[in-house]
């Protein structure tokens, strides 16, 4: 059963086609701007745990056993 809506709301106009692209565009400008954001956040997060890096001396590198 499909829902009939009136002709007004499904009309594509020259005025809908510009607010589909302003929209993607502001879609696009948000995210890219966010996204700069927390990647400027990561590298400064980054620089502070680098400086107080202490590795742990209980860490084994090859933890697998081959003889199971």
């Amino acid at each position: 059963m499909r829902i009939k809506l009136a002709k007004s709301l499904t009309t594509v106009t020259t005025f809908s086609k510009f607010m589909a692209l302003m929209l993607f565009l502001l879609l696009l400008l948000v995210s890219f701007k966010m996204g700069m954001e927390y990647g400027a956040q990561l590298e400064r997060g980054n620089s502070t745990m680098k400086n107080n890096y202490a590795p742990n001396p209980d860490f084994k590198k090859n933890t697998i056993n081959p003889n199971n």
